[in-house]
């Protein structure tokens, strides 16, 4: 039987198992014989079955060899190579237990080896290790980094530059602080007492007359964020205190929120003009809002107030 029919005798599975004979597996790259390497096993037959044969190779510093040839011998012949990482496979279907013997081959590569196996019936992991100048890995294995070497000596010093040019004067910085206020002179003597004048009349307690003045914001369209309202002291009056209130709320109670907030709320003079209340806020959605959405108050009374 060739190379070929043995291969698709053993894919046919266990529908042809009378056709089983004792058979050998072998392992090897190249037309290299036994002188080589060649890992052997021996298969005696009983009942029909199926194992792996499969393992790992490796070649001079522990790297995978791609390439090598691993052959099964026997009553018949199974050939594979190893892949990239070193590895191959080999499914056997025989009358169990069965005898086997494994080897592996590489032109220029010597294998440990063959295996054999007596009377086995499972999955056997053959592994193959070569020497030899040739046998070398393609992967670049790298050793841990060794010490450092001895520093080595020091250069002689370089001369001296000549020495550059003065730049241009800085400019003048700041005026320092004012210096702490010095202490206090001594008190001087404390003068007579003068006469005590006569008291005066007692007044009436006095009410100052007050009105509320009240304003309310314009209508903002989208996109508006600022809003300031001034509620104005008629002329001639002075502003007492004021306040605010946001007329719109936004969402369902009790988790309703203003759409405004206010971040002003105080009295208002311009200077040799009229008293007022500021009142300021931020539109927080910038949405549209109507007339009136912020109102404010001023307090104010035609009485002396002082401010």
């Amino acid at each position: 039987m060739d190379k070929n029919k043995g291969l698709g005798w053993l894919g046919r599975g266990r529908g042809f198992a009378h056709w089983l004979v004792p058979m050998a597996l072998s392992v090897g790259c190249g037309q290299q014989g036994a002188a080589e390497g060649e890992s052997i096993a021996r298969v005696s037959s009983a009942v029909v079955g199926t194992l792996t044969i499969s393992g790992h190779v490796t070649g001079v510093g522990g790297g995978p060899l791609a390439g090598v040839t691993v052959k099964l011998t026997g009553g018949s012949t199974l050939v594979t190579t190893t892949n990239a990482t070193g590895d191959y496979s080999l499914a056997v279907s025989a009358n169990l237990p069965v005898s086997l013997t494994v080897s592996a081959s590489l032109s220029g590569c010597t294998f440990t080896g063959p295996s054999n196996f007596n009377g086995i019936s499972s999955n056997q992991v053959v592994n193959f290790s070569g020497s030899g100048a040739s046998c070398q890995s393609a992967q670049v294995i790298v050793g841990p980094q060794g010490p450092a070497g001895p520093a080595g000596p020091t250069g002689a010093t370089g001369a001296t530059g000549a020495t550059g040019a003065t730049g241009p004067a800085g400019q003048i910085g700041p005026m320092g602080l004012p210096g702490p206020i010095g202490p206090l002179g001594p008190m001087g003597p404390m003068g007579p007492a003068g006469p005590v004048g006569p008291a005066g009349p007692a007044g009436n307690v006095g009410v100052l007359p007050t009105q509320i003045i009240n304003a309310a914001s314009d209508a903002l369209p989208a996109g508006s964020s600022d809003i300031r309202i001034y509620a104005n002291c008629p002329p001639g009056e002075h502003v007492l205190g004021g306040g605010y209130s946001v007329g719109q709320r936004v969402g369902i109670p009790p988790n309703q929120i203003s759409p405004i907030t206010v971040d002003e709320n105080r009295p208002f003079r311009v200077t040799g003009g009229i008293d007022q209340w500021l009142v300021g806020g931020i539109n927080l959605d910038q949405g549209e809002l109507p007339a009136g959405a912020l109102r404010a108050y001023a307090v104010c009374t035609n009485g002396a107030v002082a401010h």
